[in-house]
């Protein structure tokens, strides 16, 4: 041994003392799997500093994007967000520092589901008032819940005066011709009750 050293395997106090020290940034997203158009949660709370430090700040980025990249809402906070676009998986980086200056950054995936897509056919049918009736058919895509909620001018399941439909999409005309000879069947996503396909 020398002074200065005690062989190869001689621990680096300073860097370990340092490593110690080092506060530990820990992002979670909620949802992690999200719709596009869907606004996904990204909380840095479980974030902690050493002994005697505590976080000082916050700081929310894009690593990579398959697509698009997100914009994030109140980046620099605890607490951020951002909306779903297209679809693929989007890292997110949290970085926090401590009152004494020290980093620490982690990152975290969310993955974006395509849209979901509904269809329905015929896009249009003409049918006799007074017993006609028209099968519909419900084509959704992006999701495995492919369930759809079927309305007559937004009524769901329809009524006596525009006519009605089944849950398996099969219109009945009402006895008296409606007013507006045209009457629109729609087809909601069980999945995502903000898209529908619709026929005349």
């Amino acid at each position: 041994c020398t002074t200065d050293t005690c062989g190869a395997g001689m621990a680096n106090a300073s860097g370990s003392v340092n490593e110690a020290l080092r506060p530990l940034a820990v992002p979670t997203a909620d949802p992690t799997t999200a719709a596009s158009g869907q606004t996904v949660a990204l909380d840095g709370s479980g974030s902690f500093a050493s002994n005697n430090r505590s976080i000082a700040g916050y700081a929310w980025s894009v690593v990579s994007s398959s697509g698009e990249p997100p914009v994030i809402v109140n980046a620099n906070l605890q607490n951020a967000s951002f909306t779903a676009t297209g679809s693929g998986v989007v890292t997110l980086r949290l970085t926090v520092t401590d009152n004494e200056g020290a980093q620490d950054s982690a990152d975290i995936g969310i993955t974006a589901l395509a849209p979901v897509t509904v269809t329905v056919s015929p896009g249009t049918a003409s049918v006799s008032a007074d017993g006609g009736t028209q099968a519909f058919t419900a084509t959704v895509e992006n999701t495995s819940n492919t369930g759809v909620t079927w309305q007559v001018d937004g009524v769901t399941g329809g009524n006596s005066t525009v006519g009605t439909i089944s849950t398996a999409g099969l219109y009945a005309a009402p006895i008296i011709v409606p007013s507006s000879a045209t009457v629109t069947v729609s087809a909601l996503s069980n999945a995502d009750t903000n898209r529908s396909g619709s026929a005349q």
